[in-house]
């Protein structure tokens, strides 16, 4: 009986101590959290943001590694969206500075994969000329890679507000191009549909309607086609589709030249 009681006495006296030490660690807890610390101390340099970081920490975890480009990235890829837009504005809203511009650079490539509108309503809040140019820049060679059809309809409309005429048309080419990989007779008609009197268009239908030709001539032939004879997209449509033709398939498309003119 003696040696029950004192068996008893020892498992209180352990159960206590356990909750006595659980109770110490739960009052620990919230005291980590509030200073930013749950398995690391919050470094911007290293990018080790806590799990539950500010939009304070978020930005001076970007600006730390602005010149950064891979490093910018795997911050960002941490965030949503709208915690990304959110540094973005967050960064406009600060004096212009060398990280400043770096980190809403990298902001504005990030959106502009997935949320290309987002980026843009960014662009609407930079005052600054140069910056507004090179931001746009950054937003249409990211797009172009994911979406070059949308890209290339943005430039040929809103984009000209971010953009002079030359830059925009280096752009628009090259959108242009990317899209005629894939789809070239989207690409064609749509250029087509561009005011002539822009100077990227000329060049950018001849490369769509080239590539065109050649995947399918036929098909690109019969559109030119449709076209008035004495527009001049129709001279130019018809050059690129023929290009492209003779170096898709020389020897179908010499024969098919061949029968036009004895034809003719």
């Amino acid at each position: 009986m003696v040696c029950n009681g004192i068996l008893g006495l020892g498992l209180l006296h352990t159960q206590r101590a356990q909750d006595a030490r659980l109770a110490r660690l739960e009052s620990a807890a919230p005291a980590a959290a509030s200073t930013g610390k749950e398995t690391n101390d919050f470094d911007p340099a290293a990018g080790n943001l806590p799990r539950r970081a500010t939009s304070d920490q978020r930005l001076a975890a970007l600006l730390a590694v602005a010149g950064d480009g891979d490093r910018c990235r795997r911050l960002l890829d941490n965030l949503s969206p709208a915690e990304c837009t959110q540094i973005g504005q967050a960064l406009l809203a600060r004096p212009a500075a060398s990280d400043r511009n770096g980190a809403l650079t990298a902001v504005v490539g990030f959106l502009a994969g997935t949320h290309p509108d987002q980026a843009i309503g960014l662009l609407d809040g930079v005052r600054e000329g140069v910056l507004r140019t090179t931001l746009a820049r950054q937003l249409v060679d990211t797009w172009t890679a994911f979406h070059p059809d949308a890209a290339a309809s943005w430039l040929a409309s809103d984009g000209m507000r971010f953009l002079n005429s030359t830059a925009a048309s280096g752009l628009l080419v090259r959108a242009i191009t990317q899209w005629s990989t894939f789809d070239p007779a989207g690409a064609t008609k749509f250029v087509a549909a561009q005011p002539l009197d822009r100077g990227p268009v000329s060049r950018s239908l001849n490369l769509a309607s080239r590539a065109w030709g050649q995947t399918d001539a036929s098909a690109a032939l019969a559109w030119v086609g449709t076209l008035p004879p004495g527009d001049a997209r129709c001279a130019a449509a018809l050059q690129g589709v023929w290009e492209g033709w003779t170096e898709g398939n020389p020897t179908q498309a010499g024969t098919a030249l061949r029968q036009q003119l004895y034809a003719g």
